[in-house]
């Protein structure tokens, strides 16, 4: 199975656009020189990539390699609205990094990851002292909102894991995670000792156990908050934290922006 393992790269961007397509919108057939990121948040179309065709809804993430050949197109009836962005990806050595993402993902119309397209197509446009800089951080934070939103999904976790027993042990937790999970509970439902137990999930998964819970809860919290109809200490109750401050601090180190900033506007 594909190990899940820290990536560790330094984009740099050489273009980025907000496309409100028209009607008759087309995309050239090109070849692709960097990495491209289409993020299409409105709408639906189609892309050809690499002889492959792809059909373009809402939510849709779109990777294109360097080199890849790529065209596209709008439905007429029902424009796209796409967030993309352009970048050379290399590790801190200088060599050609590849991006463990599919050509096509759906990961959904999220409120956090549109604010930081806007961000990154602000600061590319106003181009203020220092910019690059932030260009550079922002779109670190796109890359790994995306990773997490790829990668980090239960269900792909579950279907690529070789063990049964570590299986076992991440659907106990997705259905659980609202209780308190105890090294014990998973200790005999998995007939391993806790400290193997642990180097094995960390083995097959890429993260630790306790990671996983907190990454588990954070993001069914997330999800609960974009319905936008219930209060904040409800929801952080219904995920397993009594301590509102603790859930506060979590939800911001895992999904890089505090908690009322991913409520849906009235």
């Amino acid at each position: 199975m594909p190990e899940h393992n820290e990536v560790s790269f330094a984009p740099h961007t050489t273009y980025t656009v907000f496309r409100k397509c028209t009607r008759d919108w087309t995309l050239p057939r090109f070849v692709m020189p960097n990495y491209d990121l289409s993020y299409v948040i409105e709408g639906s179309g189609y892309y050809k990539i690499n002889g492959i065709n792809y059909k373009a809804e809402a939510g849709d993430l779109f990777c294109s390699p360097p080199g890849s050949i790529r065209e596209g197109r709008t439905s007429p009836d029902k424009l796209m609205k796409i967030y993309a962005v352009d970048f050379h990806l290399k590790d801190f050595n200088g060599e050609a990094v590849n991006l463990p993402i599919s050509v096509k993902t759906h990961i959904g119309v999220h409120k956090d990851l549109i604010q930081l397209f806007n961000d990154l197509i602000t600061a590319w446009t106003e181009k203020s002292s220092g910019y690059t800089i932030k260009i550079h951080g922002i779109l670190l934070l796109i890359l790994h909102r995306i990773y997490e939103l790829c990668v980090f999904n239960s269900e792909n976790l579950v279907n690529s894991i070789d063990d049964y027993r570590i299986a076992r042990v991440i659907r106990y937790i997705d259905a659980n995670y609202a209780q308190k999970i105890t090294v014990e509970k998973l200790t005999a439902l998995t007939k391993l000792e806790p400290h193997y137990l642990n180097t094995l999930f960390r083995q097959k998964t890429g993260v630790s156990l306790h990671q996983y819970i907190i990454k588990t809860r954070i993001h069914n919290a997330y999800n609960m908050l974009q319905t936008g109809n219930q209060r904040l200490g409800d929801i952080a109750s219904q995920c397993g934290y009594t301590d509102i401050y603790h859930f506060y601090k979590q939800f911001k180190k895992v999904i890089g922006i505090p908690p009322a900033r991913c409520v849906p506007s009235a």
